[in-house]
């Protein structure tokens, strides 16, 4: 049991920095069903580098209920910075027996209590994110140690919702980090979040255009 908390608490927080996912859609509304998985070994499907593997988010009503819709969001296997979703979602089917027949559903919701509930943001964070970062911050990570839990400085105040992620994530990738190999330019993030934009509030070319799966994947292949 504490192993299947953990492998979720790890894949949320990886899936939410890098895919900028609201709390709604990634803990109430994400099943495994809606996620496929293209292994590095796998990635020429997708017409990608060979080692290069990716993980397709269907999230929109209508991508979840015609599957030859091209995914809404798509994410490295694996990122220059050393994270793994791709490990992660593999752990975590492993341990729910997904791959072999268990008692996981591909209905499911990836994100839910043993009862079936489905988590919440408050749940992942008081539960997982905000001691995770306490203990970080006692084994004196730099950039947590302004947070000394002082009025309006603490924590819990930083990491307040989901938004935070997407806030740093899409901040991270605005600028030349010193592991990344760029920064992205407006377009490129708007690609990476565009099923969150209503089609109406889209230029031509935005609702137009159709990146290739390399391109969309660069982000967080490559920034992040």
């Amino acid at each position: 049991m504490l192993q299947l908390e953990i492998a979720r608490a790890a894949l949320a927080n990886v899936v939410a920095w890098l895919g900028w996912l609201p709390a709604m859609e990634l803990f109430r509304s994400l099943c495994w069903c809606d996620i496929t998985v293209n292994t590095p070994a796998d990635g020429p499907v997708l017409d990608l580098p060979v080692n290069v593997g990716a993980l397709q988010f269907r999230l929109l009503k209508q991508t979840k209920t015609d599957r030859t819709r091209t995914a809404d969001l798509i994410l490295a296997y694996s990122t220059i910075l050393g994270l793994r979703p791709g490990l992660w979602v593999s752990r975590l089917q492993g341990l729910l027996g997904l791959a072999y027949g268990g008692t996981c559903r591909s209905e499911d919701l990836v994100f839910q209590h043993h009862n079936g509930k489905p988590w919440d943001s408050r749940y992942f964070r008081e539960q997982y994110l905000i001691p995770s970062l306490q203990a970080q911050r006692l084994a004196s990570d730099a950039a947590l140690r302004p947070y000394d839990g002082s009025p309006s400085n603490t924590l819990a105040e930083k990491f307040w919702s989901m938004h935070s992620f997407r806030q740093d994530g899409c901040s991270h990738v605005s600028q030349k980090c010193a592991r990344c190999l760029c920064k992205v330019s407006p377009d490129e993030v708007f690609e990476h979040g565009w099923w969150q934009v209503k089609r109406e509030s889209m230029t031509m070319p935005q609702a137009y255009n159709e990146w290739s799966p390399i391109d969309r994947l660069a982000i967080s292949q490559l920034c992040m």
